[in-house]
């Protein structure tokens, strides 16, 4: 199924991204809501209820997979009678050397690092900014929005911009500076540190953050096919075997950042913080960089 949207129909995979940001900003103005009918106990049930609301889309979804189906066995049997030439293509894992298997898994390790890290800002800023910044609760919410706002908004952009021959690992690393500057800005305005805090900070750090973390959460699939391609190897099953790492990358980043968030909440904390993110920073850029540049 991945093969073939990002093959033919890129836009769905952009819509599943959206979709996903737009699930964020409701689930937390509804866990502010919850939270302040109910206590905890409410924020529980409540978001696990709307986390099960997609299960309703599933015969939607076998519509479209029995339509794609379709449509790549119609490709099968157009391209059947050059079978020599794909043979040919066929380098399978004799083509994979050391290098690039580091370079395929980077677009991984660098979803993984900067989603750990937006999800420590996801989970800790709302109680940061109540906490540090004397904003009330409410503000709080609307301010944390912006975040999952601005990147629904660039992942709209991405859709009409992929399809423009977007040079994929140029996004990217642009992408990465853009998420680590806006992480600096919007964590940096809760803390102690009086030069990391100016006016509009916060806000300014939101739109860099959203259009970093579009561009490495909605192009890190692609990526593995801009790989092949250049390295001119059959891209046959490459869909499903990057999805299920992306899955994995995406889940434990989840999770870490979600434990994470809990340590960040202090004064002590924010030097950690700031230089883990520097970090991850350089750690990324090195890595597609060099996704950029092997051959």
């Amino acid at each position: 199924m991945v093969d073939l949207y990002l093959r033919e129909y890129k836009i769905l995979i952009i819509i599943i991204s959206c979709s996903m940001h737009v699930a964020n900003i409701i689930s937390s103005i509804l866990a502010a809501q919850l939270y302040s009918w109910g206590g905890w106990l409410f924020v529980g049930l409540g978001l696990a209820t709307f986390t099960c609301l997609p299960l309703f889309l599933i015969p939607a979804i076998k519509v479209v997979q029995r339509r794609a189906q379709s449509i790549d066995n119609n490709r099968f049997l157009e391209n059947s009678g050059s079978l020599d030439d794909s043979v040919d293509s066929q380098k399978g894992s004799d083509g994979i050397t050391c290098i690039r298997e580091m370079a395929f898994y980077m677009p991984d390790i660098a979803l993984f690092l900067n989603n750990v890290l937006y999800n420590i800002l996801i989970f800790n800023l709302t109680e940061r900014i109540v906490t540090f910044s004397g904003n009330d609760l409410d503000t709080a919410v609307l301010l944390m929005n912006s975040l999952n706002v601005f990147a629904l908004i660039s992942a709209l952009v991405l859709a009409y911009i992929t399809d423009k021959k977007l040079n994929v690992f140029s996004a990217m690393i642009f992408g990465n500076v853009a998420f680590q500057t806006g992480y600096i800005f919007t964590f940096g305005s809760t803390t102690k540190f009086s030069f990391l805090k100016f006016p509009y900070g916060f806000e300014v750090g939101s739109v860099l953050i959203g259009i970093g973390d579009a561009a490495i959460a909605n192009l890190s699939i692609m990526s593995k096919f801009v790989l092949y391609e250049r390295w001119g190897l059959t891209t046959e099953g490459l869909g499903a075997r990057s999805t299920a790492v992306n899955n994995v990358a995406v889940n434990l980043s989840v999770a870490l950042g979600i434990v994470l968030s809990g340590f960040t909440l202090s004064r002590e904390s924010e030097v950690p913080v700031l230089g883990g993110g520097a970090g991850v920073f350089i750690l990324v850029g090195i890595g597609l960089i060099l996704c950029r540049v092997v051959k």
